[in-house]
């Protein structure tokens, strides 16, 4: 269904080395989302599946729309001053997800496109 292209790492994705991992059937892409500047390191859908969520080594969280491919957060970013290793949604709330890199923790509101909290990871040493 999504296929990843404009990805400079050689951790890049493709729906062919996505599809059996999300159990998708299709190899045919219907939607390229372009937009990290090195290699994807998770993605993760919304509760409701209307949105999913790509985070990379380039430090940047996008936002896409699961029924258009539209990058929803062009003019909003979110980002990390560093790599993302990880990143999760909120099964309460889906507007809501959190993602871990080089400069801790931090939890995203979908709805004012702001970071509500950071949990640095230098904290407590």
């Amino acid at each position: 269904l999504f296929d990843w292209k404009g990805h400079t790492g050689r951790h890049g994705c493709s729906c062919k080395t996505m599809a059996p991992a999300y159990g998708v059937m299709r190899s045919d892409p219907r939607c390229p989302l372009d937009g990290h500047e090195s290699g994807v390191s998770g993605l993760t859908f919304s509760p409701d599946g209307t949105l999913l969520v790509s985070a990379s080594h380039d430090g940047h969280v996008k936002v896409w729309d699961t029924v258009t491919g539209s990058l929803l957060n062009r003019q909003q970013p979110l980002r990390h001053t560093g790599w993302i290793f990880t990143l999760a949604s909120n099964p309460e709330d889906v507007r809501t997800f959190a993602t871990g890199g080089e400069d801790g923790i931090r939890v995203w509101d979908l709805r004012s496109w702001e970071n509500t909290l950071h949990l640095r990871k230098d904290c407590g040493s």
